[in-house]
């Protein structure tokens, strides 16, 4: 009997192994790389080519494949899954990460900014004025260098009266000897009209200049301020 059980053993390392699978594009060499797409077999890199020119294959796993049926479910489609769901996750973050660097870049979030432009707006739909304004989105270069603006007005005058009536208050009886210049000259600042300080780039064709007024009154003659801004 312990003879038999040493031949058995000696016949079974004698038996040959499997013969490994061919390169399908080839046919010819042992596969080495298996396709993670269709799983088809390949030995070297021009096989590999030469099947996804052929087949139009992409050599990418697919995220979002449909398993059926559901005893198919297994642990590779699991751990799939979840690179897909890391995947997603990543981009989000990335996302906001971009936006928020972005954001301080340009500088979008400006509440002074907002209500300057509003009240430009405001003041150009005016029934004295009637002026069509075509505002530039507030992300561009060309809407963060406008320094157009309304200068004057109801706010800066409500302000004054508001700092003036506190420090009033705060000073008793004394105070309003002093509360009253305060209010009087709000009212002051009421009378004056408000008034738009344009953004203007005179371009002069023949000697390529380009000169800006960052400021200039609506109502100064254009003229004046030609001649004053036209090179000698």
């Amino acid at each position: 009997m312990p003879e038999e059980v040493v031949s058995e053993g000696l016949e079974s390392k004698t038996q040959t192994r499997p013969e490994a699978p061919r390169c399908q594009a080839c046919t010819v060499a042992e596969s080495r790389y298996r396709c993670p797409a269709c799983s088809f077999r390949s030995c070297s890199l021009a096989c590999v080519k030469a099947h996804k020119a052929s087949s139009g294959c992409t050599g990418k796993r697919a995220r979002t494949e449909l398993v059926t049926p559901l005893n198919s479910f297994t642990d590779q489609v699991v751990l799939r899954d979840f690179g897909l769901l890391e995947d997603v996750d990543s981009a989000v973050d990335r996302a906001h990460r971009d936006l928020s660097i972005q954001t301080d870049d340009l500088k979008l979030f400006q509440p002074k900014r907002h209500r300057q432009r509003i009240a430009l707006a405001r003041a150009c739909a005016g029934p004295e004025r009637q002026t069509r304004l075509i505002l530039a989105p507030s992300g561009l270069s060309l809407a963060r260098s406008n320094s157009s603006r309304v200068i004057g007005g109801e706010d800066k005058g409500r302000a004054k009266g508001k700092k003036g009536k506190g420090k009033g208050k705060d000073k008793g009886k004394k105070g309003k000897g002093e509360d009253g210049i305060q209010n009087n000259g709000s009212e002051r600042d009421d009378s004056k009209p408000a008034y738009i300080a344009w953004r203007v780039d005179w371009h002069f064709g023949h000697s390529g200049q380009v000169l800006t007024d960052k400021s200039l009154p609506e109502h100064e003659v254009v003229g004046k301020a030609l001649q004053r801004r036209s090179p000698a």
